[in-house]
This record gives C-alpha cells, structure tokens and sequence, in this order.
C-alpha cells in the first residue's frame, strides 16, 4: 500500500512567470531613479547645466543614468590640465545598497502577489 500527496502549483505561477519582464523593468527603472537622485546631488556645480543635463536612458529592463552636455566627460573623467570628478562613480558607489535594497524589495513584492500553495 502506497501513500501519495500531490503538489500542484496553482494558476498564479503562469502569471509570475508571464509578469516577469514586467517586475524586472520597473525594478531596473527604480534603480536608474535612485541612481539618478544621488548624481545630482554628487555632480560639481558651477551654472547647473551638467546638473541638470542629467536624465535616464533606456527600456525593457536596461537603463542608464547619462549626463549630456559637450563637456560631462571632461569633467568626470579629467584632462592633462584638470583633475577627475568622477561624480558618477561616486553616486553609484552611495546609491549601491539602496538600489540593491529595492530590488530585493520589488521582487519579493512582485513574487508575493504571485504567491504560490501545495495542494
């Protein structure tokens, strides 16, 4: 004589995993705001044009933090004739552990409206 206990995912399993690309480009996005947030306020101010020039580029779960005016690269990276302020390095390096806290957060918010039970 034999014992048998099925285990059967429910329906919302299929809705996870269709809702994944969905969950991962909100979280990527919410990481590029954060991101975002801390170079402007790492960036060096003399008119604000670099400061403001900054903006989020991207979709589909891949996004980037750029800052566009004819000289950011100067600026960030330096020249023979003026030191490196690599404001962006430095932001990435301070925003790190809350952007990694929110993808946690997103993705086990995301997963548990998707929660599954044995049967």
């Amino acid at each position: 004589m034999r014992v048998k206990l099925d285990v059967k995912v429910n329906d919302n399993m299929g809705k996870l995993v269709r809702g994944i690309p969905q969950l991962a480009d909100r979280t990527a996005r919410h990481g590029a705001e954060t991101l975002l947030v801390a170079a402007r306020q790492e960036v060096p101010v003399d008119t604000g044009k670099l400061r403001d020039s900054h903006a989020i580029e991207g979709g589909n779960g891949e996004y980037s933090v750029v800052a566009d005016t004819p000289y950011a690269v100067y600026v960030h990276w330096g020249t023979r004739f003026m030191a490196a302020n690599p404001w962006l390095a430095r932001a990435a390096e301070h925003a790190n552990g809350r952007i990694m806290t929110e993808i946690r957060d997103d993705l086990a918010d995301g997963i548990a409206r998707y929660e599954t039970h044995a049967l």
